[in-house]
């Protein structure tokens, strides 16, 4: 008798499993004689108003002839993998997943780069002077439907350079991503600009000065003493008191008074 109900759950097991088998084939059988009948794209982060690729952008990608026929072709014939390839070719775009389901539906899933900079004026490089940067230090292109609020970069460090990738400019790109993250800095510095040999200055939104921050080095420290300027000095003594506000050398916070205006002499009467 155990033998014989040994037996019974065995065969139950077995046809279970050929069950399970059978349907999977159904469903890839299925799956290989539909047709894509619609694209479906989903951008996964960044507000709707402010991507710098839209869902046209990328269902054109998908659709290119280059990438032969996609809608009504069988989706066992759709190369996934080359066609997550070419939405990857787009400078913006981070990374895309493909998926096919059996209604027909191709859903492409993008993330797009976060930019933390936008450099500008860079020589050397022709049309694409201006790019946006990402914490990799990877230069992207810049979009053609929105302009992303982020810190401007400039100098001659920059010129025929086409990333920030190499670990010898890893100090400034970490001080790019410093200012990008922090809420206050990134509200007060407008524009960081360096120098060919590194040297960097920064020009606030607020304020008359010019800020010499000298390597892109500490950043925490140097933003703490020059926190201390706006919080404790600028109060007391007005935005346009100084022209030079420097932060360089360790230690040390050295403020440069602005030129008194020149006097002029009454007219004579």
């Amino acid at each position: 008798m155990f033998s014989t109900f040994k037996w019974k759950k065995a065969v139950g097991v077995t046809l279970a499993v050929l069950g399970s088998l059978a349907l999977l084939a159904t469903i890839e059988r299925q799956r290989s004689i539909r047709r894509c009948q619609r694209i479906v794209v989903r951008i996964d982060d960044g507000q709707p108003t402010q991507r710098l690729i839209t869902a046209d952008d990328v269902r054109r990608l998908v659709t290119s002839s280059e990438a032969g026929p996609v809608l009504k072709q069988r989706l066992d014939r759709l190369d996934l993998k080359a066609l997550e390839a070419r939405v990857r070719s787009n400078g913006l775009v981070k990374e895309c997943q493909i998926a096919a389901d059996l209604s027909g539906t191709l859903t492409v899933r993008v993330w797009q780069h976060q930019p933390i900079a936008r450099l500008i004026e860079r020589r050397g490089l022709g049309n694409e002077a201006d790019g946006y940067l990402n914490a990799a230090g990877e230069v992207l292109p810049l979009s053609e439907h929105y302009a992303a609020r982020v810190l401007l970069v400039s100098g001659p460090y920059f010129d025929r350079l086409p990333n920030l990738t190499a670990p010898r400019h890893r100090a400034l790109v970490e001080l790019l991503k410093y200012i990008a993250t922090d809420a206050f800095w990134n509200a007060q510095i407008a524009q960081v600009m360096v120098e060919r040999d590194g040297d960097v200055s920064l020009l606030p939104q607020v304020g008359n000065h010019l800020i010499g921050f000298g390597a892109a080095t500490e950043p925490e420290a140097k933003f703490r003493k020059l926190k201390i300027f706006y919080k404790q000095i600028i109060p007391s003594k007005g935005w346009n008191a100084y022209s030079r506000v420097s932060v360089r050398f360790r230690n040390q916070l050295v403020c440069e008074p602005a030129a008194l205006p020149a006097k002029t002499n009454p007219p004579n009467l």
